[in-house]
């Protein structure tokens, strides 16, 4: 290791950590390209619900009113 005056040099240590820096960056990328992924599943949960809830409001809106239907007279 580089000894100046004391002090150890920054060159030094950036030798000595390169390898925690490319660990920094596989890891980010990598937890990074699950992101589209579960965006995806997130959709297609959601759009599964909406389908349902349009079908057993009931189910998902509990204390919500029925609106009565107008009469035609």
């Amino acid at each position: 290791m580089i000894v100046l005056r004391g002090r150890v040099h920054p060159f030094a240590v950036a030798a000595m950590l390169w390898p925690v820096s490319l660990l920094v960056v596989y890891a980010t990328v990598y937890f990074a390209s699950w992101i589209p992924f579960a965006l995806f599943i997130t959709g297609l949960y959601w759009l599964a619900w909406r389908e349902d809830a349009r079908r057993n409001p009931r189910v998902w809106y509990p204390f919500r009113r029925e609106v009565k239907k107008a009469s035609a007279i």
